[in-house]
């Protein structure tokens, strides 16, 4: 179940960009194992469901506490539609 909650956290944290420390576990032989940063991860989900215009809970962070993440979004999607407005680089034909 660990295992499957870390893929599912790491995979949430890729898609909205959020990094990823390793801390040592010292309970596991100091191994290094991944540390989210929940906060940050809400912010930006949060702040992704404000950009889109979606109603969002009052449970969740204030609007001005993700005000930096609602800036993101917009320019992580302007830089998305430039890159997909531009036409593909032509090929040689031979």
């Amino acid at each position: 179940m660990e295992k499957l909650i870390e893929d599912k956290l790491s995979e949430l944290s890729k898609v909205l960009e959020v990094p990823v420390d390793l801390t040592e576990d010292k309970e596991n032989e100091n191994k290094l194992r991944p540390s989210y940063n929940m906060p940050a991860l809400i912010a930006k989900l949060y702040a992704l469901f404000v950009f889109a215009g979606w109603p969002v809970p009052a449970a969740l962070p204030s609007y001005v506490g993700v005000h930096a993440d609602i800036e993101f979004w917009k320019k992580h999607f302007t830089e998305k539609a430039l890159a997909e407005a531009q036409p593909p680089p032509e090929t040689a034909q031979p």
